[in-house]
């Protein structure tokens, strides 16, 4: 049985522009990023953080998006 979370309102700034979403705190950034903000350009390769197909860029630093929750973020 999955353990649903109490969604978390979050803001994200994606190329510049700023985005409020509600997701469960434990969403991967990469599932945010296509489900939710339909930026589909982030890709999921191996969804083990391996292949580098869904690095994005937080600030300066490179992040595989399927590692981290938007939680983290």
């Amino acid at each position: 049985m999955t353990m649903r979370l109490t969604p978390m309102s979050l803001s994200l700034t994606v190329n510049g522009e700023r985005n409020v979403v509600s997701v469960e705190p434990n969403s991967t950034l990469l599932m945010t990023l296509r489900e939710i903000l339909q930026l589909t350009g982030t890709k999921c390769g191996c969804n083990q953080g391996v292949s580098g197909a869904c690095t994005v860029l937080i600030g300066k630093r490179p992040v595989r998006s399927c590692g981290i929750t938007v939680g983290e973020v």
